[in-house]
């Protein structure tokens, strides 16, 4: 592939060039400075190139030129594991929420990051996020739902978390009563009328007394 900048790419990725270093080579040009960086990064994804894809993430996240055209390359890096960008990528989902996103979300769960990273922050906002799509979308419920079975009990925890925030915003009955059933087997409360005390504001007991 041809670019149209590529001894700016050269500098930046492998003299450690910065944006302002770009942007003045560019006689400050906005317009080709997006096109470079836009190149460099799909430079970085075909070369796997894992600190310069950060570097380059944080470029265009600082001048804020991320938009609906990265959703599918960022999808796919999430399901990538020659970087670690994982966490930055999901920053960047959240501000634009897409359907598209669904199943790599619920693959880059199952990665299983968490084991060898010790800490479970970016299958937990891979959950959020699916909690949010799955207000109006069912895939995104239906993914929740295979999740809330997996054998690491913080993921199906909160898996658990987010079908209970969407059953409650859509009277969804029959995903409460999974609800309940998880947290009466796996006795995540001491005592059974805590189960009425969810969210601090009862929501169990008075989606129960509901007749819709």
């Amino acid at each position: 592939m041809r670019f149209k900048y590529k001894n700016l790419i050269d500098d930046f990725i492998y003299k450690n060039k910065d944006d302002k270093y770009l942007l003045q080579s560019l006689n400050g040009n906005m317009q080709e400075f997006k096109i470079l960086l836009d190149e460099i990064f799909n430079v970085c994804i075909d070369n796997k190139l894992d600190g310069s894809l950060y570097a380059i993430i944080t470029i265009i996240s600082k001048y804020n030129l991320f938009n609906e055209n990265y959703i599918e390359r960022l999808n796919k890096l999430l399901i990538e594991t020659w970087h670690h960008n994982h966490d930055e990528i999901m920053y960047i989902l959240f501000y634009y929420p897409s359907p598209t996103s669904i199943d790599y979300l619920y693959k880059a769960i199952n990665l299983n990051l968490y084991k060898i990273r010790y800490t479970t922050t970016f299958e937990e906002k891979c959950i959020y996020l699916l909690g949010y799509l799955a207000i109006k979308n069912k895939e995104a419920l239906e993914k929740l739902k295979l999740l809330s079975k997996d054998e690491y009990f913080i993921i199906s925890e909160d898996s658990i978390d987010a079908i209970l925030s969407v059953a409650y915003k859509n009277h969804l009955v029959e995903e409460l009563e999974m609800v309940i059933n998880f947290i009466i087997d796996n006795k995540v409360f001491e005592r059974e009328e805590e189960l009425t005390e969810i969210d601090g504001g009862g929501i169990l007991d008075r989606l129960l007394l509901e007749s819709w």
